[in-house]
């Protein structure tokens, strides 16, 4: 395997195609942060512009500009899922999430769209994706998914992917609810996650000339494209002091993972097409310096 450009030295490169449910059905999840099916207002949601809860729905009236937030909330990776309709009205008016969204203007990312099959991703500070897609419902209602995690956004709407892209410098931050103009839309069955609250589905530890190594960098990317190994990085972590490092990596993707030193190789072929169990993997990397 040809060794990538700009980095010290690889190491050790693991191919993984975690092919496993992108969240285990849980009832103790630890990492939803909010849940709501807007049956009463017991999450204290500030509704502005006549915004109302009824009907076990968030309803939003045509008229303005209205953005609805939760208070003290705080995401970067993790993901959104909402169920959001266009009642009547304008159906140019969009309507949607908007998240990753810290205290200075222009930093927030959003995903909106309209009863007629149009949406808009906005990400990496100010650049907008416009494209129209047959998954989303022109009339009732359509599922939304945000997946965020590391350079990541995945958009699924209704159970299929309509757009994946990386952005340069991901932000952290808040998340609100969004309709623009002369329409009336309503959100139902809103689940927010953070899965940086999630434990670990892949450790290991690092040997370096057989003894473990400790403060040693490990990072797991994302491939893009399979065919030229284009990746993006999804997160980064360095080993304690046992030699020990641990990553959780969201599902259904191929991930390359790897530790660097100076002047070091590969020590051994560990390619391996890898299935991650519910129980989590366990994967020791071994590093050896050049020459040796």
């Amino acid at each position: 395997m040809k060794k990538r450009t700009g980095c010290l030295g690889i190491v050790i490169i693991l191919l993984l195609f975690a092919v496993f449910l992108f969240w285990p059905s849980s009832s103790g999840d630890q990492s939803i942060i909010l849940s709501d099916s807007f049956d009463n207002n017991d999450n204290g949601w500030d509704l502005q512009n006549s915004a109302k809860i009824e009907n076990g729905e968030l309803l939003i009236p045509a008229g303005g500009d209205t953005v609805i937030i939760p208070s003290n909330m705080f995401l970067k990776n993790g993901s959104i899922s909402v169920d959001m309709e266009y009642k009547s009205g304008d159906k140019g008016n969009v309507f949607g999430i908007m998240f990753r969204s810290p205290a200075e203007e222009d930093g927030f990312d959003l995903f909106l769209i309209d009863s007629r099959g149009d949406f808009i991703l906005r990400y990496n500070g100010k650049t907008d994706l416009a494209e129209r897609s047959g998954y989303i419902s022109k009339e009732g209602t359509s599922s939304i998914v945000a997946e965020l995690y590391g350079k990541l956004i995945r958009i699924s709407v209704n159970g299929n992917t309509v757009v994946e892209v990386y952005e340069d410098t991901p932000p952290g931050g808040g998340f609100a609810l969004f309709s623009g103009g002369d329409s009336e839309v309503a959100f139902d069955n809103l689940e927010v996650k953070d899965f940086d609250k999630l434990s670990p589905n892949i450790s290991g530890k690092v040997y370096y000339n057989d003894g473990k190594l400790a403060d040693a960098p490990v990072t797991a990317y994302m491939v893009i494209d399979d065919k030229t190994l284009k990746v993006a990085v999804i997160d980064e972590t360095r080993t304690d002091e046992n030699g020990e490092y641990s990553f959780y990596l969201p599902g259904d993707a191929s991930y390359f993972v790897e530790s660097t030193v100076e002047n070091g190789k590969i020590s051994s072929d560990r390619y391996a097409d890898l299935r991650i169990p519910d129980s989590g993997l366990n994967l020791d990397i071994h590093l050896s310096a050049e020459g040796k």
